[in-house]
């Protein structure tokens, strides 16, 4: 492998790492909203909290296996670019 293409996977890795930690955030602070009642208050869920949630997670399982199948599709075309040599 190649620099640029162990830089692409470190890439993936990172995203994902800061994808999941983002998304185990966004679960405890946007999941859960409180709600006013004069003087009283309660947490509630929230489905909107809830998918962005779960939008970040998938987005950043996404770009993690784009970029790293990207990184292997390269890998595997410099290879038999060389075998037809």
């Amino acid at each position: 492998m190649t620099n640029t293409e162990r830089a692409l996977q470190v890439i993936a890795v990172i995203t994902l790492v800061v994808g999941i930690i983002c998304s185990i955030y966004f679960a405890f602070n946007l999941t859960m909203k409180e709600v006013s009642y004069g003087y009283l208050s309660h947490k509630e869920f929230s489905v909107e909290g809830f998918a962005i949630t779960i939008a970040t997670l998938l987005f950043s399982i996404c770009t993690f296996a784009l970029l790293f199948c990207f990184a292997e599709i390269s890998a595997n075309i410099r290879k038999i670019a060389n075998k037809d040599r």
